[in-house]
């Protein structure tokens, strides 16, 4: 019996070679690489700005911001003037931080208040923080507590009372609920309580009336500071 003689499969045909895309073209892959390059560069550069200003500023900020929120001791002048001398280091990067500003502002008046200076020289340190405090408005004009920090440099300077007076207003309109809104006109009222208008003294008041036990006891220890206190006919809520 004859059988049939084997034969070699025929070889699968050969895939036609696919044209080179534009990218896989030599040239425009060293133009396109180029391109990636150049823009990965300009990326980096601008990281590096911001990291740049981002750095000695995260360590001044929160070195700052403990000693005018009273969290730490009070530094030395000498301490103070280098945080102060790192913040604006960073504002000459970022100009146009609300909240670099507020704190710059609030540096300021932090050194006016301490008194390590001449009365002239801590009244323009004073004047000094309205300059940041306004800066920061002018970027977020709708903060509340930058508000209240403003009337509070307001009253330490010899600014007119009208400005005072819209100062105080803006606050309590912006940020009536906010505890450390609160705290700052508080403090405001106790401090330069013959030269807030009215209403701000009208609205402490009102807040130790209100006052649960702890609550007036902690209001009354502000005032004892400037040497009087609030009193009530009517017990605590």
């Amino acid at each position: 019996m004859s059988s049939a003689s084997s034969r070699p499969a025929p070889a699968a045909p050969a895939p036609a070679r696919k044209a080179p895309t534009a990218f896989e073209r030599p040239a425009v892959l060293a133009v396109f690489t180029a391109l990636l390059l150049l823009v990965g560069g300009w990326v980096v550069s601008t990281a590096w700005t911001e990291l740049r200003a981002e750095f000695p500023y995260l360590a001044a900020q929160d070195r700052a911001k403990r000693w005018t929120e009273g969290t730490s001791p009070a530094p030395t002048e000498a301490a103070w003037q280098k945080v102060l001398a790192e913040l604006h280091s960073s504002e000459k990067v970022r100009p146009d931080s609300p909240a670099l500003q507020e704190l710059l502002g609030s540096m300021y008046l932090f050194g006016a208040q301490e008194g390590w200076q001449s009365d002239e020289q801590n009244l323009a340190r004073a004047d000094r923080s309205l300059v940041h405090y306004r800066q920061a408005l002018k970027l977020r004009p709708t903060d509340g507590m930058t508000w209240a920090l403003l009337a509070m440099a307001l009253a330490d300077t010899s600014s007119p009372a009208p400005a005072l007076a819209e100062a105080i207003n803006q606050a309590l309109t912006l940020a009536p609920n906010d505890n450390h809104t609160q705290l700052v006109l508080l403090h405001l009222a106790v401090r330069h309580w013959e030269r807030v208008p009215p209403e701000l003294q009208a609205w402490a008041t009102q807040l130790f009336e209100d006052g649960n036990v702890a609550q007036r006891k902690h209001i009354n220890a502000l005032a004892g500071h400037y040497g009087w206190e609030f009193t009530s006919e009517t017990a605590p809520r």
